[in-house]
């Protein structure tokens, strides 16, 4: 069975419907133990670096499903976005980030990327920057399912920056300096909710403000 710091990660993730930001859940992923780490492997949970997530809620039934119970949970006015099977959606403004996370989507720039597929996105530009200031290649645009105009926006996203051009004419990106930490603003608390649930989470990764 699963204790402590893994417990915690697997009740979070259930109540949120399968798919948590990283940087939701610190705390518990500092505390977290080598045995806690194989226990939630063998739960199928899959800790990412930007997300933790189970696989099988990602499938487009599921996901569907969740995106419809956090719209009735945070009382949407309209149905979450359609992601169907496609590995990236064009991110709506007005959706709050929230609402992608529930579906097992990354919000980076213009995209919401698919949870599984946002990994490797990120373990391909890791492998390419260690060789230092590199190009944008087809098989990154083709991951993150986007036009190449947009992609600069979702290296910003993921921490990327550009660093001029190559004898090619090719724009290079390298990693920029981490920023300091920053305090993550006040989620909108719903009426009798509990603040502690993994909802309360969602609904701090933003909420988009009504028509009036």
């Amino acid at each position: 069975p699963l204790r402590g710091a893994a417990r915690g990660i697997a009740f979070a993730l259930t109540e949120a419907l399968g798919c948590l930001p990283r940087r939701a859940l610190a705390p518990q992923l500092a505390a977290l133990d080598e045995a806690g780490r194989t226990g939630l492997a063998a739960a199928g949970v899959r800790l990412g670096m930007l997300n933790l997530f189970l696989p099988a809620m990602l499938k487009p039934a599921p996901a569907r499903a969740a995106g419809l119970l956090w719209g009735v949970w945070n009382d949407a006015e309209g149905p979450p976005p359609a992601a169907g099977a496609a590995a990236s959606i064009a991110r709506d403004r007005a959706v709050p980030e929230g609402c992608y996370v529930a579906l097992g989507l990354s919000v980076l720039g213009p995209r919401a990327v698919r949870a599984d597929i946002a990994e490797r996105l990120v373990l391909r530009l890791r492998k390419a920057a260690r060789r230092g200031p590199f190009p944008v290649d087809p098989g990154m645009l083709k991951l993150a399912a986007c036009k190449r105009a947009e992609f600069p926006d979702v290296l910003a996203a993921l921490g990327y920056e550009s660093v001029g051009r190559g004898d090619d004419g090719r724009a290079r990106y390298a990693r920029r300096a981490a920023p300091a930490g920053r305090a993550a603003g006040p989620g909108r608390r719903r009426r009798g909710a509990d603040p502690d649930s993994p909802f309360a989470t969602l609904r701090a990764l933003g909420t988009a403000a009504r028509p009036s």
